[in-house]
């Protein structure tokens, strides 16, 4: 089963992508993340977050497997998580719709139900955090 979740945001595309192809500061825009390193750039990049969801906490390591700077475009793989989302890729899509307007595709697909309600949640969560970032 696929899932996406786009968000329409105010600002340019250099500008978001900028702060989301970097990987780092991922806490200020995604509420259940507490802190995160992140060890490279690009292609083969790790990051490691520590991540709280109500009384759960747990840490995840993604790996970015393919990375296109001039596309805007990434995805990243869960290689250590919780069993309902590891192995998941998640892809990142950020296009122009104008010079100060943007929009944030996110996709993955899962077989499980409760990953696609995790997925599209956790999509939900990065759109608004970017979005109320970018529009301030």
């Amino acid at each position: 089963m696929h899932v996406s979740h786009t968000e329409e945001i105010n600002d340019s595309v250099e500008n978001i992508w900028r702060r989301l192809s970097s990987l780092e500061g991922i806490e200020t825009y995604l509420p259940i993340v507490n802190k995160s390193q992140v060890n490279g750039k690009g292609k083969g990049a790790i990051r490691i977050s520590d991540i709280n969801i109500g009384n759960q906490y747990f840490q995840i390591q993604e790996k970015i497997l393919d990375f296109d700077d001039s596309k805007h475009f990434f995805t990243t793989l869960l290689e250590d998580a919780p069993i309902q989302i590891r192995g998941m890729q998640f892809n990142f899509l950020l296009n122009s719709k104008g010079e100060k307007k943007s929009t944030l595709t996110m996709s993955t697909s899962v077989v499980n139900p409760d990953s696609q309600s995790m997925a599209k949640n956790f999509f939900e969560m990065i759109g608004q955090g970017l979005k109320r970032i970018h529009e301030l």
